[in-house]
């Protein structure tokens, strides 16, 4: 995983490839307001419905889906090396570990991937409760979504740090006009602290200035 930014030229691309698509959709008129091209598309999609389930990986909850590219095992990274380790089965109720910029890419480790349990502390003494799967019985819902819809088994997040950040990309494609000036991390309250009411109330009763 890596941090990824859009370039505006990709948004610029994609908005026209709209322009496009609603051309041929409707028809070119022309200054007479008769029409030159017409396309018609047909598909059995009907609705687009976007499921983001955030603080977890993709193998936490689908790596034993048929047909993924999950796993079963997980590495982590010790004094005398690094071991592969079984996934210990998921919790109703997982711990909510460290995922903001720091510990992601402590975790990551540049991508070696071997290194979630020094990502927290709560995670580095054995069975390493970070490294987790579930099965199937637990998230029955989720999995006959993925049965009767689309699965996406290799797609990662934006920003490989905290939520706000990647729920900027979500909804505008970025977190920010450009890199220097892009969020990567939680907002913090006017005392230093972090929140996790955005756009709502912090618990001392005051709006959240970070919106």
């Amino acid at each position: 995983m890596r941090q990824t930014y859009i370039p505006l030229r990709i948004i610029r691309l994609s908005l026209l490839s709209i322009l496009v698509f609603l051309l041929l959709q409707n028809g070119f008129t022309t200054g007479t307001g008769t029409r030159d091209v017409h396309a018609t598309f047909s598909t059995p999609i009907q609705h687009i419905i976007f499921i983001i389930k955030e603080n977890r990986t993709f193998d936490s909850l689908f790596g034993l889906f048929p047909g993924a590219d999950g796993t079963t095992t997980g590495q982590i990274k010790t004094a005398t090396g690094v071991q592969t380790i079984p996934l210990n089965a998921a919790p109703d109720k997982p711990f909510d570990f460290c995922h903001e910029w720091s510990c992601a890419h402590t975790a990551a480790d540049k991508g070696l991937m071997d290194n979630f349990n020094n990502g927290d502390k709560h995670c580095n003494v054995t069975p390493y409760p970070c490294y987790i799967e579930a099965n199937p019985n637990l998230i029955p819902n989720y999995w006959q979504l993925a049965q009767n819809f689309v699965l996406s088994d290799q797609t990662f997040s934006s920003v490989e740090g905290a939520s706000f950040a990647n729920h900027l990309f979500t909804v505008a494609g970025a977190s920010g006009p450009d890199q220097p000036h892009s969020a990567l991390t939680n907002p913090k309250q006017t005392s230093g602290a972090s929140t996790n009411n955005w756009g709502l109330r912090c618990s001392s009763g005051h709006d959240n200035p970070a919106l």
